[in-house]
C-alpha cells in the first residue's frame, strides 16, 4: 500500500507541475521564460509540503545537493542522452525509417536557440526528475533494492507517457512510445544510482528535447522508437555495468565526484 501511495502521490504532483505553466502562458519573451521556470518552482514547493507535513522525510534524500560537480554531472547526462538518441535515430535513418532534415528556426530570434537548452531544463528535465528519480526513488529505496526501485520508477514514468504529446499514431506506436519512455527512465535511473544525485538524470532527460537540433523526419515512427528504446536500454546497462564508484556522501561537497 505504501508503494502505491508513493507512486500515486508522485503522479498527482507530476500532473500539477505539468499544468502549472498554464498559469503563465508564454505569449511574450518574459511570459515564455516564466512559463518554463514555473515548473521548477512548483515541483520543489509541492515536494517540500508533502515531505515536511505528510511523509516527514528529509530533503537530502532527493539528491539535489548543489556542489561544484552538479553542472558537470548535468552536462555529462545530457551528452550521454544526446549521443544515445542520435545513435538510435541514425540507425532508423540507415534502415529507411527516418530521414535527416535541416533545423527550421522559423521566425524564432537567434537568442531563442541559445536560451532553449536552459529553459527546457527548468521546464522538464529538473522538475520531472525531481519527482521520479528524486522523491519516488528515495521513498522506494527504504523498502526495496535499488534495481527494484529502478524498475518501478522507470515503468511508472513510462506509463504516464501513454497520454503524452508525440508523433505516435495508433495503439501500437503509442505503446512503443511508452516503452521508449521506460527506456529513458531506465537510463535516468541508472545515472541517479551511479551519481547519487538527480543532476545527471536531469541532463539526460533534457537531452530528449535537445535532439531537436538534429531533426529527423519519421517515415516509420514505430521503427524509430524501437531503435531509440534499444539504444536507451543498452546505454542504461552500460552505465550500470561500468566499473565506476560513487564517493561516500559523507565526503566534502567539493569532493563528491565519480572516480
Amino acid at each position: 500500500m505504501k508503494v502505491l501511495v508513493a507512486i500515486l502521490t508522485t503522479i498527482v504532483m507530476f500532473v500539477l507541475v505539468a499544468f502549472s505553466p498554464i498559469l503563465s502562458p508564454g505569449t511574450t519573451l518574459v511570459g515564455g521564460i516564466v512559463s518554463h521556470v514555473v515548473p521548477t518552482l512548483a515541483a520543489p514547493a509541492l515536494l517540500f509540503l508533502y515531505r515536511r507535513f505528510a511523509d516527514r522525510r528529509p530533503w537530502s534524500g532527493l539528491g539535489t545537493a548543489l556542489t561544484w560537480w552538479s553542472v558537470p554531472q548535468f552536462v555529462l547526462g545530457a551528452a550521454v542522452g544526446l549521443a544515445t538518441l542520435l545513435l538510435g535515430n541514425a540507425l532508423a535513418v540507415w534502415v529507411g525509417a527516418a530521414t535527416w532534415t535541416s533545423l527550421n528556426t522559423g521566425r524564432e530570434p537567434l537568442y531563442a536557440l541559445f536560451l532553449f537548452p536552459v529553459l527546457i531544463a527548468f521546464r522538464a528535465g529538473y522538475p520531472e526528475e525531481l519527482m521520479f528519480r528524486g522523491h519516488l526513488f528515495d521513498v522506494l529505496s527504504d523498502r526495496y533494492r535499488q534495481m527494484t526501485v529502478l524498475v518501478i520508477t522507470s515503468v511508472s514514468f513510462g506509463a504516464l507517457h501513454i497520454v503524452s504529446q508525440s508523433p505516435a499514431e495508433g495503439i501500437v506506436e503509442r505503446l512503443l512510445y511508452v516503452l521508449m519512455a521506460m527506456g529513458m527512465g531506465f537510463l535516468c535511473g541508472a545515472l541517479r544510482m551511479r551519481t547519487g544525485t538527480v543532476w545527471a538524470a536531469a541532463g539526460m532527460h533534457s537531452s530528449f528535447y535537445y535532439v531537436v537540433y538534429f531533426p529527423t523526419q519519421e517515415i516509420n515512427f514505430g521503427v524509430q522508437l524501437v531503435f531509440q528504446t534499444i539504444m536507451l536500454s543498452l546505454a542504461a546497462a552500460a552505465v550500470l555495468l561500468f566499473p565506476w564508484r560513487r564517493v561516500s556522501s559523507a565526503a566534502s561537497p567539493s569532493l563528491r565526484l565519480l572516480s
